[in-house]
């Protein structure tokens, strides 16, 4: 087989020979710390703790977790700060490439910037990364209804209706956005006055 033009080589070894052959594997690490060709990237991890039995299993863990790595952010929210939607879609777009194949962000990276910036009371950011493009990736209905609900808590009815309309939009069942702009006097199918911009 193969392999696809432009994936990276990763190399993930580990060892508990300390006792009968430490010579060959600190002459490896030396010859990959020394001689690392461009975009090859590996990692050696020795297991004290194992033995030749119960060894497999953490090696090929700790294989997977290095062949993995960065391949998904764990604190979208933090790379946005550093960097807004751009880096975030830069690293799912480098993780791609790594492995040979184009990648987009996934929508629930989104959603976790979103919902990051809505529980730190960063409601504009909020609603500019959730509409940040509606064709492409519509809002999930869920996060516009918990915007709405922010900018309800923080007394500013004009976005909250906004935003419980949008979310009705993209859902029509869903109730407790009917309600809630009842309750603000608008119409609860979205439309009148109150429509968003």
């Amino acid at each position: 087989m193969r392999r696809p033009v432009g994936v990276k080589r990763v190399l993930s070894f580990s060892s508990l020979d300390k006792l009968f052959s430490p010579g060959r594997v600190a002459t490896t690490v030396a010859t990959l710390d020394g001689n690392t060709p461009q975009g090859f990237r590996w990692k050696f991890e020795y297991m004290e703790d194992e033995n030749h039995i119960s060894i497999p299993l953490p090696s090929i863990y700790y294989g997977l977790k290095t062949i993995f790595d960065g391949w998904y952010v764990v604190d979208p929210l933090l790379l946005f700060d550093e960097g807004g939607l751009e880096a975030i879609d830069k690293h799912f777009r480098e993780g791609g490439k790594r492995y040979g194949y184009d990648r987009t962000t996934p929508p629930f990276a989104v959603s976790l910037v979103v919902a990051g910036l809505i529980k730190t009371g960063r409601l504009e950011d909020a609603s500019t990364v959730l509409l940040h493009d509606p064709k492409l990736d519509p809002p999930p209905w869920n996060q516009l209804d918990a915007l709405a609900r922010a900018y309800a808590e923080r007394g500013n009815t004009q976005q909250a209706i906004r935003y419980y309309t949008l979310s009705l939009q993209e859902n029509p069942n869903n109730t407790w956005a009917r309600q809630k702009l009842k309750e603000m006097g608008s119409n609860a199918d979205g439309s009148g006055k109150d429509k968003p911009r």
